[in-house]
């Protein structure tokens, strides 16, 4: 996987909901998912949150 793709899908993932003025979805395990190991790459690789 590309790294800028990952950021960028990882970025929408974690701030799309909150800019568009809606609470996070917890409806959907699998996107809780994708948004966590998200996050944890973004960790490793020292950028984002």
């Amino acid at each position: 996987v590309k790294v800028e793709e990952l950021r960028g899908k990882a970025r929408r993932a974690i701030e799309g909901p909150e800019r568009r003025g809606r609470p996070r979805v917890r409806s959907n395990p699998q996107q809780r998912h994708s948004i966590r190991r998200a996050r944890a790459a973004a960790r490793e690789r020292g950028t984002g949150d």
